[in-house]
């Protein structure tokens, strides 16, 4: 749970030992890059990811074994916090989801996430490399309002007609919905 009081986290604990961790938003989507490619090989994605988190001398310092427990950690501390972030209608009420598909995706929808951030927040997230902490990034993605281009996108994606739809108003949205479908084998918000 985020508190104001807290540091954000730059290090992580293992067996008595502190470990610096590079959580830079992008150096995290880099990870996750890893971890959705399927060109790598586990051990390939493990030394790659523990390579981007902690730096290359970490691969010296921490046996393999250690290396799984290591990032085993940083799982279930770091990325298993990401939750998917909440639909909004129209007029910024929070939708429940129909069905457990995801409805973005941090890679594909990376424009609209940049002009999302421009847009509501006056974040360049490219001059925000290296700095924006992950946490931090998460929070204003999760905090979009319902206005931002990323959540019109999802409102378009998520869109079924009800009994007051017309033919006309059905037509255009199935037209959207086609053009700002995610490609199927995106696996949503990573």
């Amino acid at each position: 749970m985020f508190k104001l009081n807290d540091k954000l986290r730059e290090q992580i604990s293992h067996e008595g030992k502190e470990y610096p961790v590079d959580l830079s938003f992008d150096n995290v989507l880099d990870v996750l890059d890893v971890w959705n490619d399927g060109s790598f090989e586990p051990e390939e994605k493990l030394i790659t990811s523990c390579s981007l988190l902690f730096g290359e001398d970490i691969l010296k310092l921490v046996p393999i074994d250690d290396l799984i427990v290591l990032f085993e950690q940083i799982k279930e501390e770091i990325f298993s916090e990401y939750e998917p972030i909440e639909t909004y209608d129209v007029l910024g009420n929070p939708m429940k989801r129909k069905s457990a598909q995801a409805d973005f995706s941090l890679s594909f929808d990376a424009e609209y996430i940049f002009t999302s951030f421009v847009q509501c927040y006056g974040i360049n997230l490219q001059k925000e490399l290296g700095k924006l902490h992950w946490d931090e990034f998460r929070m204003l993605l999760r905090d979009l309002p319902p206005e931002a281009k990323l959540n019109k996108v999802r409102e378009i994606r998520n869109w079924k007609p009800d009994k007051n739809s017309t033919a006309e108003e059905i037509e255009n949205m199935r037209e959207l919905q086609e053009i700002y479908a995610l490609p199927e084998e995106e696996g949503g918000n990573e």
